[in-house]
């Protein structure tokens, strides 16, 4: 048998090394290791005084960085089910904030970030349930923002009230 020469497994080893790379980056993160059972999920949304979507085509979202799904706000949780997508290099959390800002893109968010209230973090996935410490009124906020802090990257928002009363949003 012939050993391979050099350069055959220079390119092989650099096609491997692509691929895998790529293959990486651009795994999503909506797996389901870690998620809410579907009847939790349903019977907070079912509860929740507040409800929005996270929508793919929001404009801050990217190809890699988006959430497309049912968001449910309430005084104990904050609920989604639906698909996250968080490329595996930016680590396995993220963050969930609320803020009174419109979040439109990145820059909006690094802005209001200061002011913003740091709920908790999640795993990317299909759905979660995200207790809100008792120390936040979400009758305080107007918006929920999953953000990446490994990369400083919008994944999503969603305003699910208005700053000047209680109504919820009308999707």
């Amino acid at each position: 048998m012939r050993c391979p020469s050099p350069r055959v497994v220079l390119t092989h080893s650099l096609a491997i090394a692509i691929g895998l790379g790529s293959g990486l980056l651009l795994c999503s993160g909506d797996g389901r290791a870690g998620a809410a059972p579907g009847t939790q999920v349903e019977a907070a949304l079912a509860d929740a005084p507040y409800k929005c979507h996270f929508r793919r085509d929001h404009p801050g979202s990217t190809r890699l960085y988006w959430a497309d799904g049912h968001l449910g706000v309430s005084h104990g949780q904050i609920v989604f089910d639906g698909r996250m997508s968080v490329p595996a290099s930016a680590g396995r959390t993220s963050t969930v904030y609320l803020t009174s800002d419109r979040i439109i893109h990145r820059d909006d968010f690094l802005r209001a970030q200061p002011r913003a209230r740091r709920v908790g973090q999640i795993t990317p996935q299909s759905r979660f349930l995200l207790d809100v410490p008792h120390d936040i009124d979400v009758d305080e906020f107007t918006t929920v923002v999953l953000w990446s802090d490994a990369d400083q990257q919008l994944i999503s928002s969603a305003q699910y009230r208005t700053a000047w009363d209680d109504e919820p949003v009308e999707d």
